[in-house]
């Protein structure tokens, strides 16, 4: 096959094409469905103030101690001075005031038992 068979045969399908173009009825298109309308936006809805609290602060109580200590280091160097004027076996009862107060450590002791614990340490060294 020569270059001048392949133009032949180009410009032939060419006019063909053309010919088939201005012969051709236009077919009108489907209808296409038609998409539903959106549905309408919900109402804005009313947005309420934030709940507030008011928290009233708790009253201070002010405990005054008869003890002559007023805090844990103080606690702890009085209950050692009395262990050791009372001696190991009698000292031993301090743990009985201890739980007598509802604590079962020193630690636990908080300043507003310190008048309660010191009464009884001095009534220990007293019996």
């Amino acid at each position: 096959m020569s270059i001048e068979n392949t133009l032949e045969r180009i410009a032939l399908a060419l006019e063909t094409i053309a010919n088939s173009k201005s012969t051709a009825k236009f077919v009108e298109p489907a209808p296409v469905a038609t998409m539903p309308a959106p549905a309408p936006a919900p109402a804005p809805v009313a947005i309420t103030p934030p709940v507030t609290f008011t928290i009233e602060a708790a009253p201070v109580v002010v405990v005054t101690s008869t003890a002559p200590f007023s805090d844990k280091a103080g606690l702890t160097a009085y209950t050692m001075s009395v262990y050791k004027e009372l001696g190991a076996v009698k000292g031993a009862q301090i743990q009985n005031v201890l739980v007598s107060l509802g604590v079962s450590n020193i630690n636990e002791v908080t300043p507003a038992m310190y008048s309660q614990y010191h009464a009884a340490l001095e009534a220990l060294k007293a019996a």
